[in-house]
């Protein structure tokens, strides 16, 4: 069975990253159409977790790497200050 390892993107509505630090998913895919496995998703603490678990269990695992995202720091008075 194939899976991936990965981590919930942040949407746009959300302001904070708390909850996107702790959680690695791993997700099963089937290959069969009408297989019972399609569309599990297990949830752990660490990806070294997870890994382990997909080893243990013979999985062949792709590891999805979450985008960096830079935050840009600006202060209240540059939404006032001229532009050229």
């Amino acid at each position: 069975m194939e899976c991936i390892i990965h981590k919930k993107i942040k949407s746009s509505m959300q302001s904070g990253v708390a909850l996107q630090k702790k959680n690695w998913f791993l997700s099963i895919q089937s290959s069969a159409q009408n297989n019972m496995d399609q569309g599990i998703i297990l949830k752990f603490n660490s990806l070294d977790d997870a890994v382990c678990y997909a080893q243990k269990n013979k999985f062949d695992f792709k590891i999805v790497e979450p985008p960096i995202s830079h935050i840009i720091r600006r202060n209240y008075a540059d939404n006032f200050t001229k532009k050229n």
